[in-house]
């Protein structure tokens, strides 16, 4: 008599209490093969359809954001066309054109990776939107709540962040460190810029999102360097897999969650004096979209985590 392994589907002789593919301990009781749960089996079908249309929404909702900010800009330099504000705003609507087709290269992909070309364009807008706020704040007496030093920590946040995708070769201890602080400086200008504006661009938790998915990088460079001593190679594989899909799964559910607070606090502005009509329309579809893209990632990101937890492996997109 055989037996099916649940973890990796090799076939191992019906007494065998471990698999001898993949390590996975049976347990002193034997129990008959089982087929998998209706509802693991209905979630697994549903992550690949919930991934394609939240993709597509939050896609949609940086467009109408982006949009909107561009127009916003465009009109601030028919309102003061001083030398500094035109020269900002030019900068800052190029960095917005930017990240406007920045999810147009991942929006689509059937899985949760992000295309390199949507890494590079999104970098490319914080620097221009950095250096907007840098040029703005030097040449006119509006006070931009992120103003100078905003501009420029994120433009250091946005040169560590390349550095450490392709600059720092030999050492993966530094490159991910460079990583995480690039981040953090990137996160911290526009979560205190979006607290201030109608127009809004991202997941106010990105940030953390993004920190969460980078940690078992750090783990992982910090366990090769022997900081971290596992004695079984297969366990420390299997741990490391386990980590690594569980930070992503919270990452994306934190992710949800912030897109669900930026897409209310979108909707919840109220119009102000001097606000074209056009922008906060653009700014409210950005936001309804925003809502209804986090509720379904949240969704998503739990049916996830359970697949997770029950399989001990992604599941497949």
């Amino acid at each position: 008599m055989a037996k099916n392994c649940p973890r990796c589907g090799k076939s191992v002789p019906d007494d065998a209490r471990y698999c001898y593919s993949c390590g996975y301990y049976f347990g002193s009781v034997q129990v008959p093969k089982q087929d998998t749960p209706v509802t693991i089996s209905a979630i697994a079908n549903y992550i690949p359809r919930l991934l394609r249309i939240g993709k597509l929404i939050l896609g949609i909702s940086i467009i109408f954001a982006a949009i909107a900010g561009i127009v916003f800009l465009s009109h601030l330099i028919q309102l003061n066309p001083s030398g500094g504000i035109i020269a900002g705003s030019i900068i800052g609507i190029l960095g917005l054109i930017a990240y406007l087709v920045s999810p147009i290269f991942s929006m689509f992909r059937a899985d949760l990776s992000v295309n390199k070309i949507t890494i590079l364009t999104g970098l490319g807008f914080y620097f221009l939107i950095g250096l907007s706020s840098i040029i703005i704040s030097i040449s006119t007496p509006i006070s931009f709540p992120f103003g100078m030093a905003g501009g420029i920590v994120v433009i250091v946040g946005v040169i560590l962040t390349l550095i450490s995708n392709y600059v720092v070769e030999g050492n993966k201890l530094i490159k991910v460190i460079f990583q995480m602080i690039g981040v953090i400086l990137i996160y911290v200008y526009t979560y205190n810029a979006g607290r201030f504006l109608v127009v809004n661009y991202e997941s106010t938790l990105w940030g953390v999102a993004v920190i969460l998915a980078l940690i078992p990088s750090l783990i992982s460079t910090v366990s090769e360097g022997e900081l971290i001593s596992v004695d079984n190679p297969m366990a420390k594989g299997e741990v490391g897999e386990l980590i690594n899909n569980s930070m992503l799964g919270l990452g994306l559910l934190i992710f949800s969650i912030g897109m669900i607070l930026t897409g209310s606090v979108q909707v919840s502005f109220p119009p102000s004096p001097g606000l074209l009509d056009a922008v906060y329309a653009l700014s409210i579809t950005s936001g309804v979209l925003a809502i209804v893209g986090g509720i379904i990632g949240l969704i998503l990101s739990i049916f996830i985590i359970i697949y997770i937890m029950t399989n001990r492996k992604m599941p497949k997109m």
